[in-house]
């Protein structure tokens, strides 16, 4: 069989509590689904799209999703400890996105007003940036300022 030439997409599915020591690259095809309670990417984390569909998921490093969507199946979190390149879709459920440090490159966003929190917990030292629209199909339920680091809105437009 010759593939050259040929994209294959690769999909993975986490179930159950795991942690990926290493980089995980699935280029700008491939998706990750999160089935399982506490899964950690200790490194880059390069993929299409991330479906939250557990709690206590927690990204150490950054997160390129190439334009696509972190998306929430349902009243789950999520921790960012160094950005995301892409969008937030929180899908009209109380999830909750904790974004520690780095930059938020696209929206974020939810489908039902009132839904979703969005919590800014910089640490000292640290910065926590967004640079799309926060809320806006539908406003957010709670955007919560935690930690002494510097939370940054310079040019994003916030639906209240």
């Amino acid at each position: 069989v010759n593939a050259t030439g040929t994209d294959y997409a690769a999909n993975l599915v986490f179930n159950g509590v795991n942690a990926v020591s290493g980089d995980t690259d699935l280029g700008d095809t491939g998706f990750i689904q999160i089935d399982g309670a506490d899964v950690s990417f200790a490194a880059t984390v390069n993929a299409a799209g991330v479906e939250v569909n557990a709690s206590n998921v927690v990204f150490n490093d950054a997160v390129d999703l190439n334009g696509g969507n972190l998306t929430f199946s349902g009243g789950y979190d999520a921790t960012l400890h160094n950005g995301l390149d892409g969008n937030i879709d929180l899908g009209g459920n109380n999830a909750t996105v904790h974004i520690d440090a780095g930059t938020v490159t696209g929206d974020i966003d939810t489908s039902v007003a009132n839904t979703g929190t969005l919590d800014f917990a910089a640490a000292s030292g640290t910065t926590a940036e967004v640079l799309g629209t926060i809320g806006g199909t539908e406003a957010l339920n709670e955007i919560q300022l935690n930690g002494p680091g510097t939370v940054r809105l310079d040019d994003t437009s916030v639906v209240l």
